[in-house]
């Protein structure tokens, strides 16, 4: 065994990673047809080494947010020997600025990945909840701290496929901040009045 494993196993280092996709509950859990898996062995040969991209915006935990469906581990989902209380009264909206109180509230020192989604208006046609940004801090014992985040114009856009640019989005938006993309701590609604402008 390593030491670095041993180190995390008997708690003198704590660990602060964090899923970068969705661990699904069984195989093939968002029902992938063979054209969205090529390479896959069928009759002894490979099927077609193209894939199709017919779930189009529909990627990893974006899917299974569409379609309710419940993830073994979610995107963004990590352990930790310590815990951290999101303070959901202390979230502000300032413009386009957002920030939360984060409270180490074990015993122990730890990294904590704040991670913020925004949910766009409806008649955007876009997922549930999209990241569009992430913090790590580090805390020790009953520390607190504030972290924020920005949203730009680009944050808030859509691709359009007729204009071949970022188009700005009007409407109400959600803001998420939570700890992974299921364990969501705290909401909050941005509203957007945009004009026709492209976003650079």
């Amino acid at each position: 065994m390593s030491g670095a494993v041993f180190d995390v196993l008997s708690g003198d280092v704590n660990p602060s990673g964090k899923l970068t996709v969705t661990m699904p509950m069984v195989v093939n859990n968002q029902l992938m047809t063979k054209d969205q898996t090529p390479g896959i062995m069928d009759e002894s040969h490979y099927t077609d080494k193209v894939s199709h991209y017919t779930e189009k915006l529909l990627v990893g935990y974006r899917w299974y947010d569409y379609h309710k469906v419940e993830p073994r581990y979610p995107f963004g989902h990590g352990l930790s020997y310590t815990s951290f209380k999101y303070d959901e009264k202390s979230l502000k909206l300032d413009g386009r600025n957002v920030s939360i109180s984060v409270n180490n509230t074990g015993d122990l020192q730890g990294k904590e990945v704040v991670q913020m989604y925004i949910g766009f208006p409806e008649k955007s046609g876009e997922p549930p909840k999209i990241l569009r940004g992430f913090n790590k801090v580090d805390l020790k014992s009953h520390e607190a701290t504030t972290v924020e985040f920005t949203l730009t114009d680009r944050d808030l856009s859509i691709w359009d496929v007729e204009t071949h640019d970022w188009a700005l989005q009007s409407g109400d938006f959600d803001i998420f901040i939570g700890s992974s993309s299921r364990d969501i701590r705290a909401t909050t609604k941005l509203t957007v009045k945009a004009d026709a402008k492209q976003v650079a």
